[in-house]
């Protein structure tokens, strides 16, 4: 029932695009984003991810499955209830070190702290050089990965740039 909730919420938080985009078919829809934040949606899901450290002490296979794909859901909810709501991002931006230390854990954690950064200069300003550079020393050791090459690309890519942003730290 929850994942089915999250799938919902999901859903509900983005809208099909009317113009071709290379990048999705669907766009954030702000007034879904900002009734369900004013509804408290954004602690919930928080509350959800909270999940997270029960994990490793699950000593049921079906249990941990199951917290991992609500731990997903969760995060598929947050990225569209995030992406390009600048109230949203400053919400979640105050947990992005939770979605960098789970990258690599399956829960699409990558997509939300790209939702999170995309969009917004002055959260791409105030990410640290040094998580920058860990995301590069990733793409490194691992490869071409997509969501470390996305998460890269909104660390430092401002749309109508005008002054400083994070490019320097790496090029």
């Amino acid at each position: 029932r929850t994942m089915r909730i999250l799938r919902v919420l999901a859903k509900l938080c983005r809208i099909r695009n009317t113009t071709p985009s290379f990048s999705t078919a669907y766009g954030p829809c702000k007034k879904t984003q900002d009734m369900i934040r004013n509804l408290g949606g954004f602690e919930t899901a928080m509350t959800v991810l909270e999940l997270y450290s029960s994990i490793a002490d699950a000593e049921d296979e079906e249990v941990r499955e199951n917290t991992t794909e609500l731990l997903r859901l969760s995060n598929i909810f947050l990225s569209w209830f995030i992406l390009e709501n600048r109230e949203n991002q400053m919400l979640a931006y105050d947990h992005i070190d939770f979605f960098i230390d789970t990258l690599d854990d399956g829960i699409q954690s990558a997509n939300v702290v790209t939702a999170i950064l995309k969009g917004n200069p002055e959260l791409v300003r105030a990410i640290p050089l040094r998580t920058i550079s860990d995301i590069a020393d990733r793409i490194v050791k691992v490869g071409y990965n997509p969501e470390y090459l996305s998460i890269l690309e909104a660390m430092v890519f401002i749309e109508d740039f005008e002054g400083d942003n994070n490019v320097d730290a790496q090029f």
